[in-house]
């Protein structure tokens, strides 16, 4: 099936659908053919977006896919570095969206991040983590909600009035004279 055929059929882009049937959904990448690895791709990356963690089940497969003869034949040998630089800016980090980059086996293995943020297999720090922005207004909502649902209600409020009348031009015009 091609993916265009997917997209019309709406249970195939039920966010609850594809999670419950993922694993499923991924071992058909397994025995697709070199002209379906796109779509094995773009599942990846819609759980990249959708799914903070996902079940050892799910991880498994997503190794499998790895480990297969399907990806590491795939991917593009001669890609434009400054394509995928931009696609990393557009994006906000990490996708780039130029599909699978480079060809041969990969290296897969898993790891934690202890309690500074240091990655146990390479060493290095996380900086920071990337998210779009609905996630960061749904984080700024879920903070306000909080908030909210403390002793200090009021005050909260008033600080989110004010917050906003004084980033506001007329607020600061105000202040200057």
């Amino acid at each position: 099936m091609r993916i265009e055929h997917m997209r019309s059929m709406p249970t195939w882009w039920n966010p609850v659908w594809l999670l419950k049937n993922l694993s499923s959904v991924l071992c058909l990448g397994l025995v697709w053919s070199r002209g379906g690895v796109d779509q094995v791709y773009e599942m990846m990356h819609r759980l990249r977006a959708s799914v903070r963690q996902v079940s050892e089940s799910t991880a498994e497969v997503v190794e499998r896919w790895f480990n297969s003869e399907d990806a590491a034949g795939v991917g593009e040998e001669n890609w434009d570095v400054g394509k995928v630089r931009e696609g990393v800016v557009k994006g906000g980090g990490g996708w780039h969206g130029q599909g699978w980059l480079g060809k041969g086996k990969w290296k897969v293995g898993r790891t934690e991040m202890d309690e500074a943020g240091v990655c146990q297999s390479c060493g290095e720090k996380l900086v920071g983590i990337d998210i779009d922005p609905r996630e960061t207004e749904n984080f700024a909502s879920s903070l306000t909600k909080l908030a909210c649902q403390r002793e200090v209600k009021a005050d909260f409020v008033q600080f989110q009035v004010w917050h906003q009348l004084s980033a506001s031009p007329k607020f600061l015009r105000f202040m200057e004279n």
